[in-house]
């Protein structure tokens, strides 16, 4: 698992744009679901859509770099929660793979 000083590493604009999306989907889902906005929460997995995909196309997860390797996995892993959460909320089903 990643520990704090290898998510430290996480520098790129992709990296650190992914975060960001992750950083604040608590505090978005939460004031979507208070002004009773649930298009919101489809704007949201939108978004995060989109950065993971700009993140996955520019960076290298697994490689050499132990610690960043571990580091991006954990944006990856949590990426991939996030976005089953949201299309449980919307009522969406996914595909085990693609």
């Amino acid at each position: 698992m990643a520990s704090p000083a290898d998510v430290a590493r996480l520098k790129t604009p992709e990296d650190r744009d992914l975060l960001k999306c992750l950083l604040k989907a608590q505090d978005e889902v939460d004031d979507a679901a208070r002004t009773r906005q649930p298009h919101r929460i489809l704007y949201l997995a939108s978004e995060l859509a989109k950065a993971v995909n700009a993140f996955y196309q520019k960076e290298k997860v697994i490689q050499e770099d132990t610690g960043l390797a571990q580091a991006r996995m954990l944006l990856v892993l949590v990426s991939q929660r996030l976005l089953q959460a949201y299309a449980h909320v919307l009522g969406v089903t996914l595909p085990e793979s693609m």
